[in-house]
Parts: C-alpha cells; sequence; structure tokens
C-alpha cells in the first residue's frame, strides 16, 4: 500500500504560505455570498483550513443580493455553514438591499437584520453589516425632485475597505501597494 503524500505546501516556511494564502483567498472584489461558497483550497486539509480560514473572513468583503434572495434564505445558511470559528473574524458583509428611500428605513432594517441573525443563532455585530440605500425623498420633506435619481450608497460605509480600494486602484491604473 502506498503512504499518503503530505502537502509540499505545508512545508513551506509560514511566511511564504500565508503570501499564498493572500493571493489565493483575498479577492479585489467582493465575494458574493451562496450557500457554500468555500474557496476550494480551504477544502483540501485540515491544517490549511485551519492556517486560512481567518484571513479567508477577516480580508473579504461579502455581499448579498437582498433584491432577488430572501434573507433567512440566503446570508442564514451560509453564515452557517462558515462555522463557529468564522463569525468573529468576519469583517464586512454588504446587504445589497437598495429599496429603502430613507437612511432611517434603511437602519431599521439593518437592525431588523441583526435580530434575525441573532434569533437564528448567527450573532454577527451589527457594525459589520454596510446596507445600500437609495435616497428617494428628503428625510425633512416628504418629496424631493432632485432626489429622485440619487446615486446608491452604503448607509455606514466601511472605513476601510481594502478589497473595494484594491479595485479602484486597478481600474484606474494606479501603481503601489494598499496598506
Amino acid at each position: 500500500m502506498e503512504a499518503v503524500q503530505g502537502s509540499l505546501l505545508l512545508e513551506l516556511a509560514p511566511e511564504l504560505r500565508n503570501a499564498i494564502f493572500v493571493e489565493v483567498l483575498v479577492e479585489v472584489g467582493e465575494i458574493w455570498i451562496s450557500s457554500s461558497n468555500v474557496p476550494p483550497l480551504l477544502q483540501t486539509c485540515r491544517q490549511i483550513r485551519a492556517d486560512a480560514l481567518q484571513l479567508y473572513y477577516a480580508s473579504n468583503v461579502f455581499r448579498v443580493d437582498l433584491r432577488r434572495d430572501r434573507f433567512d434564505d440566503s446570508i442564514v445558511p451560509w453564515l452557517k455553514s462558515t462555522g463557529t470559528s468564522a463569525l468573529p473574524v468576519l469583517s464586512t458583509i454588504w446587504l445589497d438591499d437598495i429599496y429603502h428611500s430613507l437612511v432611517a428605513d434603511a437602519e431599521e432594517a439593518l437592525n431588523n437584520y441583526a435580530k434575525q441573525l441573532l434569533e437564528s443563532g448567527c450573532a454577527v455585530d451589527k457594525a459589520r453589516f454596510y446596507i445600500e440605500c437609495q435616497l428617494l425623498v428628503d428625510e425633512e420633506n416628504d418629496y424631493d425632485d432632485e432626489n429622485l435619481a440619487g446615486e446608491p450608497f452604503w448607509t455606514n460605509e466601511p472605513e476601510k475597505d481594502f478589497a473595494r480600494t484594491r479595485a479602484q486602484l486597478a481600474t484606474s491604473g494606479a501603481e503601489g501597494d494598499v496598506q
């Protein structure tokens, strides 16, 4: 019987292995959430999964389209599939739910989503969620023609969004690394 050969990746120095994990696992743009979209590298062996799982969830921006999928049908199964060790390091989830005409409505929806997660046993800090809003009316007035064609924006824009910054740099052709 032939002996099982160990992974050559695990024989590399930790610094080199981590550099490879960053290149393979950190996406330039957001990652659209599906019920199970774990990268193949994290499925190769327990040791690689243990070494790289936190990097994957802490360094990427995840996005769910709530205009197409129900919140509890999309994000709850995905969060449960990530495992409990990933939840504390999960940094950014964009909730693409553009049907809010007031910032207050979007913030109320954000609170409702956080409550649903808590009730489902997938408690994630609300500060890690960013919900999209398109301001259609001025909050002080009932109606404002100028804002009807407003651009969508994120109600609580991330202060540091490295994946999106890298994408913008790549698109603009700017040189340099994002620190």
